[in-house]
């Protein structure tokens, strides 16, 4: 506790100058002036609901570094007289855990974190009532988890009890401090999985992740009658922990699980050329989706086609079939998902599409029902996408102008995204890192906008609906230059004005 003194002077520096102090575990006495940087300030880049509430608020920020290899960090946030939140990031500035302390009760979380430096922020809503705040912050190690390797020839009984591995031993992020019993599956090529686990004493939840990050591969699956649980997986190669933990008030007791293994389908893709159609038919015999897309749960009957573009290009493909309700799905090469679709062809038809990259893309001819089978053909086209004018936006003063059926489409824009609402595309530079905001408004129709960096990816931008035909966004953003993308949200074309706002 040696450094109680400097850190309450590091609290006053950080206020000046919005740089976090560096702090080490213990004990922190320190209090609130209302007038402290913004939580923006030390937090730029998040946007999600929860955590955007707190940027505009005033908070102190601090650092704090984790040794290896990572392990549990727990805070405790007290305070008399305020109503102060806690938040805690990592070096990406990531969002970890958060925690509110009431008046005279403390606010708290316990979250396995790896190792590096991590930013604690604490912010308070009420600068008229700022006041001491209390902040201890502790480092403990993971509990050490024994992991057998499953069997696959009998069934395998255990016991959860309250001395067991944690989520938070086995994850990181965690916040789960309820006890679990893992097991270690190897997997040495493709292969499809069933688990089934019943207890008398706890409701049981079956989930799996990746043994080597600890990544969730399958969040948690119970059924409806609350003492057995069933989970049918896809799993590719690799190894992975199969867990039971407990989904009711009482976490603990006797269980019992059994594991089978099974051999996948073969499946053939059929070469498609882009621009051609085929006829074909969805039979009992077809490969299943389970058979095909790693970490799948879905049995429905697939056909699958492989299309390869030389150029960039607006790919389409229709699915279209009177004896089943069509369900088009279109993955990357590597078979992770870039769009799906059910009935945008209409009529019980699919269609997909957006604009790609030159490479290999697979198309399944699926059905929304499972065992669904019938005939049915696919179309596809390509097509080049529309030449976007790019229109320099200085941000120096509001900027008028109007969306017409000849522009581009937010397809055109962006890969990968299907969608075909008209836009315009504004090009603006930051020669240092500054927070924008920008208020697209228009009489005529429900105007929005989108943020691209300069390889056109889509970058986060916190939006807010300010009334109607008039919506904000706003992003903390580094030097360099950016393309805003204002659309329209509802179709109808017409006039709109941007107005920006640039601070520091």
């Amino acid at each position: 506790m040696r450094h109680l003194a400097l850190l309450l002077i590091a609290a006053s520096a950080c206020a000046a100058d919005c740089v976090p102090s560096p702090i080490e575990f213990g004990t922190l006495e320190g209090s609130f002036s209302g007038a402290e940087c913004k939580g923006q300030d030390f937090l730029p880049d998040v946007s999600t609901s929860t955590i955007a509430a707190v940027r505009p608020l005033n908070g102190l920020a601090f650092e704090v570094t984790v040794p290896e290899p990572g392990g549990i960090f727990h805070l405790r946030l007290t305070t008399p007289g305020v109503l102060p939140i806690a938040v805690l990031a990592n070096e990406k500035l990531e969002v970890l855990a958060t925690a509110t302390a009431q008046l005279g009760a403390a606010g708290e979380f316990t979250v396995s974190v790896k190792p590096g430096k991590h930013r604690i922020l604490l912010v308070h809503n009420n600068s008229a009532a700022a006041g001491a705040f209390t902040l201890f912050t502790e480092f403990l190690e993971r509990r050490s988890c024994d992991i057998p390797d499953i069997n696959f020839d009998q069934v395998v009984t255990g016991d959860l009890n309250a001395n067991d591995c944690r989520l938070i031993d086995l994850q990181t992020p965690s916040t789960g401090a309820q006890p679990v019993d893992a097991f270690r599956i190897k997997v040495p090529s493709f292969t499809l999985f069933g688990f089934a686990a019943a207890s008398n004493a706890f409701r049981p939840v079956l989930a799996i992740l990746n043994a080597k990050t600890g990544a969730t591969v399958h969040s948690g699956q119970n059924t409806n009658s609350g003492a057995q649980a069933q989970l049918t997986i896809s799993l590719p190669e690799g190894e992975y922990l199969l867990i039971i933990i407990s989904g009711a008030v009482s976490p603990t007791g006797a269980y019992a699980i059994r594991a089978l293994r099974d051999n996948p389908r073969t499946c053939t893709p059929e070469a498609l050329a882009p621009g051609a159609s085929v006829r074909s038919a969805l039979t009992n015999a077809d490969c299943r989706f389970i058979d095909f897309v790693p970490f799948s749960e879905n049995f429905s009957f697939i056909r699958p086609y492989t299309v390869e573009l030389t150029e960039r290009s607006l790919f389409a493909v229709d699915q279209i079939s009177t004896q089943f309700d069509s369900y088009l799905v279109l993955l990357r090469e590597d078979k992770t998902n870039i769009a799906e679709d059910d009935d945008s062809a209409g009529a019980g038809n699919s269609r997909i599409a957006l604009l790609l990259r030159p490479g290999k893309y697979t198309v399944l001819a699926n059905s929304y029902d499972e065992g669904a089978i019938g005939a049915f053909e696919l179309r596809t086209a390509i097509a080049t996408p529309r030449e976007c004018a790019v229109t320099d936006f200085p941000l120096t003063s509001a900027l008028s102008s109007t969306l017409t059926a000849d522009d581009c489409r937010i397809r055109d824009l962006i890969e990968e995204e299907p969608a075909a609402n008209p836009g315009k595309a504004f090009r603006f530079t930051l020669e240092s890192a500054s927070r924008i905001t920008v208020e697209i408004s228009s009489t005529i129709f429900d105007a929005r906008l989108l943020l691209l960096d300069d390889k056109g990816k889509s970058l986060p931008l916190e939006s807010t609906q300010v009334r109607a035909g008039t919506s904000r966004g706003a992003a903390q953003l580094p030097a360099g230059t950016y393309t805003l993308i204002a659309y329209t949200n509802t179709g109808t074309l017409g006039t709109f004005t941007l107005t920006p706002t640039l601070a520091p």
